[in-house]
């Protein structure tokens, strides 16, 4: 998967128009606990597949999805 395809799931799973390659929890407002929870859902809904806690943790932006997608 590319960075294009981690973009949009960031961006459907916060409810947002757009997101960039380089946003993550320090640049947008959306992505506080709830919505970094909705993120993991969308990623598992994805991969089918649940995500370690230690995975979890480590996703802090659009580039920790990607690479979660395989990309």
């Amino acid at each position: 998967m590319s960075v294009e395809a981690a973009q949009k799931l960031v961006a459907q799973a916060l409810g947002l128009g757009d997101v960039g390659a380089i946003d993550g929890i320090g640049t947008l407002a959306e992505w506080d606990s709830l919505g970094h929870m909705h993120i993991v859902l969308a990623l598992e809904t994805q991969l089918g597949a649940r995500l370690t806690p230690e995975d979890i943790v480590s996703i802090t932006g659009v580039a920790d999805v990607a690479r979660k997608l395989g990309g």
